[in-house]
């Protein structure tokens, strides 16, 4: 499985969870089930993230509105994050991820660290990015890390996050 494959399923599984059945409320109508039912995001995420990376490079097949940006995270802002204990999690995750943004503070930042997180085989969630242009050029930076470009504001709710870049750890352990 590819890098962008493995970051695209880390990302469906902590902003989306388990995908709950149809019920009346939200106007499915279940046709059939076999009680053998998986979420569905860790099937669409890799879809997803391959779509984003085609658009990035310039791929022919990527639909245009696939190009998402701007990406905004309300919710975060670039700056120094603050000592804090490690993230209740459900779960692990199965490589390290990292929440940057595209502003000056966050590239010296990525530039000082990109040989860490390629060591640590971690994940780039590109949480403020104003256009196609800023995301190849973190993109560049980055090599062959996987970046996604995405808004954080469900997880920096969900954890309490209010700054990045950050590393969240497998663990749940944050580092800066």
């Amino acid at each position: 499985m590819s890098r962008l494959a493995r970051f695209s399923l880390i990302v469906a599984s902590v902003l989306c969870g388990p995908v709950s059945a149809a019920t009346p409320a939200n106007g499915l109508i279940v046709l059939q089930d076999s009680g053998q039912t998986v979420p569905v995001a860790g099937y669409l995420a890799p879809m997803a993230g391959a779509l984003v990376e085609e658009a990035a490079q310039g791929g022919p097949d990527a639909p245009a509105e696939l190009t998402v940006f701007p990406v905004r995270t309300a919710s975060m802002r670039a700056g120094q994050a603050e000592a804090r204990a490690p993230l209740k999690m459900p779960g692990r995750l199965a490589q390290p991820l990292a929440l940057m943004g595209s502003d000056p503070y966050s590239i010296a930042w990525l530039k000082r660290r990109v040989t860490w997180l390629n060591a640590q085989s971690a994940a780039i969630q590109l949480v403020e990015v104003p256009d196609l242009a800023t995301y190849t050029q973190i993109r560049r930076i980055a090599g062959a890390l996987p970046v996604l470009p995405a808004s954080a504001d469900a997880l920096a709710g969900q954890y309490g996050l209010t700054t990045y870049p950050i590393v969240i750890l497998p663990n749940g352990g944050l580092a800066q």
